[in-house]
């Protein structure tokens, strides 16, 4: 009986094998085996610009200001140490710009025409944090350049989080001649864009 049991799992063993071998993709005898295993992988596009205070200002109240323009202040009034730099902080997928567009300011009650975006000057100060990061049609040099009502490149970069880069906007010498006392008010576009 033993050996009519022992004959019997031998036999089992045989025919299970043999029909692991039927469900394999490759029957042909070897010491090494391989299989391709497809992968999948799904990217998102994204990009983050996050500056660290929303507002930035100054007042025009002394001959010097008048004669020699002046910087708007990160979080005025409430500037804290450093405030002649807006800094922000931006994070991207792969190659970006960076882009800004601004406005006429505009009196708050009226009576004044305003001043123009072309009164103001916006200039890159540092990116060095951001890999392959270049200041873009004249932002980083001397002054800054002139803003304008459309979009103006001013810096680029590699993919990268939360690098920093610091500007400064400022008034022109001489813009705030010719225009009633009063608080003007703004809005400076600022948008980052992955490259195509």
């Amino acid at each position: 009986m033993k050996k009519l049991t022992l004959t019997a799992a031998i036999l089992f063993a045989a025919i299970s094998m043999v029909k692991a071998q039927a469900n394999a993709n490759s029957e042909v005898p070897g010491t090494v085996d391989n299989t391709t295993l497809v992968g999948s992988l799904g990217i998102t596009d994204m990009i983050d610009l996050v500056p660290e205070y929303q507002v930035a200002g100054n007042n025009a109240d002394t001959w010097s200001e008048f004669e020699n323009g002046l910087n708007f202040l990160e979080a005025w009034p409430n500037t804290p140490v450093g405030g002649n730099d807006i800094e922000f902080r931006i994070s991207a997928t792969r190659h970006f710009h960076a882009s800004v567009k601004g406005a006429t300011f505009t009196r708050i009650g009226g009576g004044d025409p305003g001043l123009p975006a072309s009164s103001f000057k916006w200039l890159v100060y540092s990116y060095s944090t951001i890999p392959g990061g270049a200041a873009e049609n004249g932002f980083g040099t001397g002054n800054g350049a002139a803003l304008s009502t459309s979009a103006q490149n001013f810096l680029q970069g590699d993919g990268c989080y939360n690098k920093l880069f610091i500007t400064r906007l400022s008034l022109n010498p001489g813009a705030a001649y010719g225009h009633l006392g009063g608080t003007y008010q703004g809005n400076i576009m600022v948008t980052g864009t992955l490259a195509p």
